[in-house]
């Protein structure tokens, strides 16, 4: 699949075109009329309108909404004219914000200046308060809010805030202290080279958008400003469209700007990320040439480099200052052929991705070759070809077939000669394996099963001399059995081994040693040193990075191994990162929507979950959850992992009913479909079992851990830390005797998995300090406090002092201290627990309200 099929499954569903292209010039001139009467005055202009063109008046009341729509419109309008908002509302407040002064108006609403005062900060922020019917803006400014906040870049505006204000909704966005890009440029009196340069930060803000699934759809220069250290922000995704939502209602095709719209966006027909490109062209022959260009009386034939150079010379005549002749040049030229294709009228022809673009302007940034090949040798022999198709086809079927029939001869006795080679010795060697493995065997018969793997994995270039390739492979094979066999150093080796060979084979720099890399942070991961392994991962990412299609699924690969490995440093930003450089990637490879893509989304819930940012993770794991529903289908396998997240995410997020369902629902899928001990399946029975224990439901929660764990035990299985950890929570929560010792177990467990599991230094901490209330209530206070001040002490150590874990830790702390007599000293413990829950999971949260109930304190 090619970028321009992804743009293709990322495309808006079909609507009937609203009013054709060439009409909107006239158009637009009958809306201005339109838009300065009441509404029986418009009623006559349009019927007045129609005795002469019928197909515009339509066009116009169309475009109008109808005629309820009008009146709310204009109502509204009415409103704001007439009480002068823009004036009166200077100095009040909306919701926690003072307006300072107003900065614009656009197609929604008005903007304006507004600060946030608290006792510590100061925040100044873009409060667009939008126009029009309440519940209508209300909806629309929720869908911007959404979305702005699935966006982290440094090139977009932030999402800060949002709400309504008496009848009218509001979305405060970070304030940027700058200038309109067009503005910003002539006031730098840059270059074309700079503008390019600054352009291209617009085109990594739209590219993030893309591969968050959003299309902007109304990009200008209007809505891109510079602030003034030279960063660019691009803003108002007011009328966004999320691709990979179904069934929501996004705002109409046609409110969008007409001189920057793309001609599938003037005909009303689909809307993917070809259109975005398409207003990047325009905005980027505007940088270029300082004049807008005119594309509504353009037809369907692709712009050339002439015509563009001609539009901007024609244009820059009726300017002060005339087209510089180096400008007409340069749009001659590579960077005249960038923008046309960018402009091409029909969507397929475009640039596929907006990464595509980027790549293309580098290269004209460094002097290098376009992506877009000039019309050559190749195009002048077809031309001859279509102008004389009998004589061509006769000759070059006689030239063909006499030098396919000698190549492919050649070909296929080297390669057969070759093939029988390589056959041969995977023969031998798999045979000498086979034989010693056989107890009968009179060679090597006493080596064990790691033994016997590693002798082969050393053997390999001995007996498969002119098999490189498929001595790497077999090498894959064995260290993958080897680590299955927990014996990662030895696994490590022999992927050492694989680098090693590649690097003389094919260079130190060549993409299959990026490949091998990948493996050998793998095996060194599970040996336990993950620095080196993080070394290795980017080392060989980097010889992956620029080494084109073949190689996608291995860089794919090196991300998200990447990304694990900086969640095992605690370093969640990178991990998140590289998780979205990873999605970036699949989506080029094999478009939006695909059931790969839901697995990243998965990834970065897991992500927003290690940073706790639990509203983010609930997000993202529904958009994982929907994706793969309407990919692979609800009962696909891969719904039991994205089942837990899910559930993880309602968890934290206090909807414990919503949890318990999710978790019963993908426990339920994969005793289905695994088979039991399987980890997943343990790993959804003790969530659910914590889900019930959060509801107070201890009986629940031991009536699931208890016969699990004995399972486990009963077919000779290791039982999870998660198990021992709730089975050992619920028994201290029931008052049962045994929850120090199960929860001893539990702490030894966590602390055992800290090598091999990123959140297991949280958990033992929580392990450790629910095994000294545990010591405490059973009269140990002296060995109970210590154990939870030495809980405290590690996640301080740790750097999670300020995190949902320690509220937990301090729980258990305080009812230490409570067995102990110290009441003061508890409730001080439980309210530092209280600050913590109020800031990390929110005022209404079931738990702060049940602790803010056994404190006493009111909620406000």
């Amino acid at each position: 699949m090619g970028p321009a099929d992804a743009g293709a499954l990322m495309a808006e569903p079909h609507r009937q075109p609203l009013f054709p292209s060439a009409r909107w010039r006239q158009l637009r001139e009958l809306l201005d009329r339109l838009d300065a009467l009441d509404t029986a005055a418009r009623e006559q202009e349009l019927a007045q309108a129609a005795t002469t063109d019928l197909a515009l008046a339509d066009a116009a009341r169309a475009l109008l909404d109808g005629g309820a729509e009008v009146e709310t419109r204009q109502a509204a309008i009415a409103r704001l004219r007439d009480a002068q908002d823009a004036t009166r509302l200077i100095g009040s407040s909306i919701g926690p914000f003072r307006l300072l002064r107003k900065l614009g108006e656009g197609g929604m609403g008005t903007v304006y200046l507004a600060v946030r005062r608290d006792v510590d900060f100061e925040q100044c922020v873009a409060l667009k308060l939008l126009d029009g019917d309440a519940t209508r803006m209300a909806r629309i400014a929720a869908r911007e809010r959404r979305i702005l906040a699935s966006l982290r870049h440094p090139n977009i505006t932030a999402f800060v805030d949002a709400g309504v204000h008496g009848d009218r909704a509001w979305l405060a966005m970070e304030f940027v202290d700058g200038s309109p890009l067009l503005d910003w440029c002539r006031t730098q009196a840059l270059d074309v080279r700079a503008r390019v340069t600054l352009f291209d930060q617009v085109c990594a803000a739209v590219a993030h958008a893309h591969a968050q699934l959003v299309v902007h759809r109304d990009l200008k220069p209007s809505n891109v400003l510079v602030g003034v250290d030279g960063t660019v922000k691009l803003l108002d995704f007011g009328i966004a469209l999320a691709l990979e939502t179904s069934g929501e209602q996004t705002p109409a095709t046609r409110m969008f700007t007409p001189e920057y719209a793309a001609p599938e966006q003037l005909r009303g027909e689909a809307i993917g990320t070809a259109t975005d490109i398409h207003a990047l062209g325009l905005l980027l022959y505007e940088l270029v040439s300082g004049t807008r260009l005119a594309t509504l009386d353009h037809g369907r034939e692709d712009w050339t480099t002439k015509e563009l150079a001609q539009r901007a010379g024609a244009s820059a005549a009726n300017q002060p200052a005339a087209l510089p002749s180096a400008t007409a040049r340069l749009l001659r030229g590579d960077l005249g052929r960038i923008i046309a294709h960018a402009l091409a009228p029909r969507p397929e022809r475009r640039y596929g991705t907006v990464a595509q673009l980027r790549a293309d302007l580098h290269r004209w940034l460094e002097l290098r070759p376009l992506s877009i090949a000039r019309p050559g040798l190749g195009y002048v022999a077809a031309r001859f070809v279509r102008r004389n198709r009998a004589l061509t086809a006769i000759a070059c079927v006689a030239l063909l077939a006499l030098l396919a029939t000698t190549a492919i001869a050649l070909q296929q006795a080297h390669a057969a000669r070759q093939a029988a080679r390589r056959a041969e010795q995977a023969k031998n060697f798999l045979a000498g394996l086979l034989t010693d493995a056989d107890p009968f065997s009179s060679r090597r018969s006493n080596q064990s099963k790691i033994e016997l793997l590693v002798d082969a994995g050393k053997r390999l270039e001995k007996e498969m001399p002119d098999a490189p390739d498929d001595r790497v492979e077999l090498r894959k094979i064995i260290a993958s059995a080897l680590m299955r066999l927990d014996e990662p150093a030895a696994a490590r080796d022999l992927q050492q081994l694989s680098v090693d060979e590649l690097r003389r084979a094919y260079g130190a720099n060549a993409p299959q040693v990026g490949a091998a890399l990948q493996l050998l942070a793998i095996a060194t991961e599970h040996a336990g040193d993950i620095d080196t392994a993080r070394a290795q991962a980017a080392q060989g990412y980097a010889l992956l990075e620029h080494a084109g299609e073949r190689w996608t699924r291995a860089r794919i690969s090196a991300l998200t191994a990447m990304a694990k490995l900086a969640n095992r440093k605690d370093d969640y930003a990178q991990a998140q990162h590289w998780h979205e450089a990873a999605m970036r990637e699949r989506i080029r490879m094999a478009g939006p929507q695909s059931p790969d893509v839901a697995m990243d989304l998965m990834n970065l819930a897991g992500d927003a979950l290690y940073q706790e940012r639990f509203a983010d993770a609930e997000a993202l794991a529904l958009r994982a959850r929907d994706m793969l529903t309407r990919t692979a289908g609800s009962d696909n396998a891969r719904m039991i992992f994205i089942g837990n997240l899910v559930g993880l995410a309602y968890l934290y997020n206090g909807h414990f009913e919503a949890a318990e369902q999710t978790f019963t629902a993908a426990l339920a899928q994969a005793e289905h479909t695994l088979p039991p001990g399987t980890e997943i399946r343990t790993t959804l029975t003790a969530s659910l079992a914590y889900t019930r224990l959060l509801r107070g439901d201890s009986k629940g929660a031991l009536a699931l851990v208890v016969p699990l764990r004995q399972a486990l035990v009963a077919d000779g299985r290791e039982v999870s830390p998660a198990v021992e950890l709730t089975l050992g929570r619920a028994q201290l929560q029931a008052g049962q005797a045994g929850a120090a010792a199960t929860l001893a177990r539990a702490y030894a467990s966590w602390t055992a998995a800290r090598s091999r599991i990123a959140t297991a230094p949280k958990f033992a901490a929580v392990a450790r300090a629910a095994m000294g209330a545990a010591l405490a209530r059973e009269g140990d206070t002296a060995a109970g406090l210590a154990a939870t001040r030495g809980a405290r002490a590690d996640l301080l150590a740790n750097g999670n002092g300020d995190s949902v874990f320690m509220a937990q830790v301090d729980l258990y702390h305080a009812d230490a201290l409570a067995a102990a007599g110290d009441a003061a000293a508890a409730r001080q413990a439980r309210g530092q627990a209280l600050t913590l829950y109020q800031r990390k999971l929110g005022m209404t949260h079931p738990q702060t309200v049940e602790l803010l109930n056994r404190l006493g304190t009111p909620l406000d």
